[in-house]
């Protein structure tokens, strides 16, 4: 765990459609040198990539407990993460993952993040056997999330109606892109209806394939470890 390269990065738990929001804004325009890549590697294009199902039940190991600093698995009802790809001047192309919860490297290939995170397998088949659990993936390019995602938050309001919140929200003003059609918009960006909303929404074998990872290299299905670690 590289918490040192987290650092920079404006992160609120909990948060984390704002946290990618951020991160893509600040650190991931095209052309620029994605934060800690290998190589001569700029960035071509990025995309917010929101993670959930109709169940708003997703498993994703390898996550990060703080308290503990160690690797877990959460079940979400839904996550954010971004996707860089990235070019060298040689030609030579990589898809990165930047994801401020987990544990694994940051940022990490997604053939990697795939593999430890969502536990993908060489023969497409789910991570458990509960189809509720099947992963479906929304993704939105770069420049499309910023100007049309709205967040006023209210998802994470108290429920016993005192105005309070479940988790304290980020410092700064809630997020209203300039074409933003409402002050919160999160539903369409989580919703996974295919067709319907920005960007595409994707099954696991068609995220892999239009980023370019070879699924047949993955290792075979195997059990899911309970508590997130990745297998040696």
């Amino acid at each position: 765990m590289d918490r040192e390269r987290r650092k920079p990065f404006t992160y609120t738990a909990c948060y984390c459609e704002e946290n990618v929001h951020r991160l893509l804004d600040e650190h991931l325009p095209v052309g620029s040198v994605p934060p800690h890549a290998p190589g001569e590697f700029r960035v071509a294009e990025a995309f917010a990539v929101f993670i959930s199902n109709a169940s708003k039940a997703v498993p994703l190991w390898h996550h990060w407990d703080r308290d503990a600093n160690a690797p877990v698995v959460v079940c979400w009802d839904y996550h954010v993460i971004a996707i860089a790809v990235c070019r060298a001047p040689t030609g030579a192309q990589i898809a990165l993952v930047y994801d401020l919860d987990s544990y694994l490297p940051f940022p990490c290939r997604l053939f990697d993040y795939a593999t430890y995170a969502l536990l993908a397998s060489s023969d497409g088949s789910p991570p458990t056997d509960n189809p509720a659990f099947t992963h479906a993936y929304r993704v939105v390019p770069r420049a499309e999330f910023l100007a049309t995602f709205s967040s006023d938050r209210r998802h994470m309001r108290a429920p016993d109606g005192s105005g309070g919140w479940t988790k304290q929200p980020p410092p700064y003003p809630p997020l209203r892109g300039p074409d933003a059609a409402t002050a919160h918009d999160l539903d369409r960006f989580v919703g996974m209806v295919p067709g319907a909303g920005p960007g595409e929404v994707l099954d696991q074998a068609a995220l892999l394939r239009r980023f370019g990872v070879d699924a047949a290299a993955l290792p075979a299905r195997q059990d899911a470890p309970s508590d997130g670690s990745a297998s040696s």
